[in-house]
């Protein structure tokens, strides 16, 4: 497990820095906190170099935490990172990439 994300980002883009993870099983969890009218989307991104990206699973969540993305089984990359496409009136508190052999 790493943190993909700064506390309490609250802008878009892509997470710091890509992690390596050539395993089975990858998910994503968010902690997030919610303002006026808000909306997030967020994609779970996999590469085969690190250089090209393809969206794995993604998610728009307008209430509740934590929330979960979670790769299709089959789909093995070596990297992986969060992308926020769109974010109005909501604070990642808190962002983890999960992987695991089982």
């Amino acid at each position: 497990m790493i943190q993909a994300y700064t506390s309490n980002f609250t802008g878009t883009g892509t997470s710091d820095t890509p992690n390596r993870f050539p395993v089975a099983y990858v998910q994503a969890l968010l902690i997030l906190s919610y303002g006026a009218t808000p909306s997030i989307a967020v994609n779970l991104e996999g590469s085969a170099d690190g250089t090209n990206w393809f969206v794995v699973a993604s998610g728009t969540f307008t209430s509740g935490s934590p929330q979960k993305l979670v790769k299709p089984v089959g789909e093995i990359y070596e990297f992986f990172r969060l992308n926020i496409i769109t974010n109005t009136n909501v604070t990642v508190v808190a962002s983890y990439i999960i992987a695991s052999e089982t």
